[in-house]
């Protein structure tokens, strides 16, 4: 077999990409500031509780949608978790109806009390003491890309073995700068 190192280095690269996007995703929802940035969720000014044990209801939702000033509602989006989308989609309203609106086209988000419905796998999961739910003006994160993204190949270090090796790097970080823009919901 030929090695072809640009095929190699391409894959590799995508594979580093994916990996450190899925690591910066979850940083930016929930991160602690310690060793990455600090997630959005530890910084938000209010967080709701579900009145009902097990379930969120739509008085929940309106809730959350209010607890945020008119200016900041204007521009907000839902971020949730898979398993509180599951949840959500199921609601109806008194005559039977689903509050949730699926997007009929092609990438259009799905519209939940009039606002656009994002998701993440990197948001908490659907449990109790969780916060699955999150709602408001996220142009109020800011991320700062430092580097951009750093690909190393390693010929010398592992000649001796027939080897190459890679490293990759890159540096950001994130913050919240106005925490009453955003709501969440455990």
């Amino acid at each position: 077999v030929e090695y072809n190192q640009y095929v190699i280095e391409g894959y590799l690269a995508r594979m580093f990409a994916q990996c450190v996007g899925s690591a910066e995703e979850a940083g930016f929802i929930s991160g602690d500031g310690t060793k990455g940035p600090k997630g959005f969720l530890g910084s938000v000014k209010t967080t709701l509780t579900t009145k009902a044990a097990a379930a969120i209801t739509y008085d929940d939702l309106v809730t959350t949608k209010f607890g945020i000033k008119a200016g900041y509602r204007k521009n907000g989006v839902w971020l949730l978790a898979d398993t509180a989308a599951l949840q959500i989609s199921l609601l109806k309203d008194g005559e039977g109806r689903p509050i949730w609106q699926p997007s009929v086209q092609a990438g259009q988000p799905d519209i939940l009390l009039g606002r656009p419905a994002h998701y993440s796998s990197a948001m908490p999961e659907f449990q109790s003491g969780k916060t699955p739910v999150a709602f408001g003006d996220f142009k109020t994160y800011r991320i700062a890309d430092r580097s951009g993204f750093f690909l190393q190949r390693l010929v010398e270090k592992y000649a001796d073995f027939g080897q190459v090796g890679f490293r990759g790097r890159r540096r950001v970080d994130g913050a919240l700068l106005v925490p009453e823009a955003i709501t969440a919901l455990k």
